[in-house]
């Protein structure tokens, strides 16, 4: 990703994940709401950071399902 779209899209991220984070408590329900995100918003489709990357850092810091 270009650095301009960096810009934008990290703090993007990090606004979006920080909610989902906190409306979650399993992996399982934070991946249905990346994808019902994914679905309604296309910014979140073209800026946002892979589920499977996400979950990889959950798992290794103790979130399980």
């Amino acid at each position: 990703m270009p650095l301009p779209w960096r810009l934008v899209a990290f703090p993007y991220g990090l606004i979006v994940y920080r909610r989902l984070f906190a409306a979650s408590d399993t992996l399982r329900y934070l991946h249905a709401m990346h994808a019902k995100e994914y679905d309604n918003s296309w910014l979140f489709r073209l800026v946002r950071p892979r589920y499977h990357i996400v979950e990889h850092l959950l798992r290794r810091s103790g979130l399980t399902d």
